[in-house]
C-alpha cells in the first residue's frame, strides 16, 4: 500500500471514531436521565459550562 493510501485509511477511521464516541456519549447520557440517575439540567450545564444558571 502506498503511504497516501494508507494515510487516507487513518484519516477517515478516526473521523468516524470521533463521530461514534460522540454517539456513545449521546446514549450514556439518556439512559442515565432515563435511570434518573442525571438531570437534563446537569447534563446541559456541564456542556456549556454553564453550572450558575441551575443552582
Amino acid at each position: 500500500m502506498s503511504s497516501a493510501c494508507t494515510q487516507d485509511i487513518f484519516r477517515v477511521l478516526r473521523r468516524e471514531s470521533v463521530a461514534l464516541w460522540a454517539w456513545v456519549l449521546a446514549f450514556l447520557a439518556g439512559w442515565l436521565n432515563g435511570a434518573g440517575f442525571l438531570e437534563f439540567g446537569q447534563t446541559l450545564s456541564h456542556m456549556t459550562g454553564m453550572w450558575r444558571l441551575f443552582v
